[in-house]
């Protein structure tokens, strides 16, 4: 059978002052919530039930906070991409949301479009992430080893 590829998707936040456990539950519950998105519009739903989806690897409480998150498929990795990249108030250096443009443009032929009546669950995940007190400082992208573990 197929087996598909690993990501390792690790995520900064900006320094604040204090972490508080509202924001840290928000933050996993918009999480949640995207990769509810993301197996929708990858139509993933009926995927093998020892698929794991999106798993927090490693996470440091400190601040700033700092997620690595684990996740199966390309397809995957690209569309949450996208949606950290819609985040109007996780302002990217112009840099790294200019790599980020050509790396989503050279993707795109990859992935197929969905249909409008799916953006609602796209736009409700942005303002669950657009709300929080916590703001993405930096994202990178690695294929994990399949050795690895």
């Amino acid at each position: 059978m197929y087996e598909r590829k690993q990501y390792s998707l690790k995520m900064r936040f900006e320094e604040i002052d204090e972490i508080n456990a509202l924001e840290l539950s928000n933050l996993f519950s918009a999480l949640n919530l995207a990769e509810k998105t993301v197996k929708k519009l990858s139509n993933e739903e009926n995927q093998e039930q020892n698929e794991k989806g999106i798993v927090v690897n490693k996470i440091k409480l400190n601040s700033p906070l700092e997620i690595e998150l684990i996740v199966t498929g390309f397809g995957a990795v690209y569309l949450l991409v996208q949606i950290f990249d819609k985040v109007k108030s996780w302002e990217k250096l112009s840099l790294e949301k200019e790599k980020l443009k050509l790396e989503n443009s050279k993707l795109k032929s990859e992935i197929r479009q969905e249909e409008k009546s799916r953006d609602k669950d796209i736009d409700r995940v942005l303002v669950d992430l657009e709300e929080l007190k916590l703001k993405l400082e930096n994202l990178t992208v690695e294929l994990l080893d399949n050795n690895e573990s």
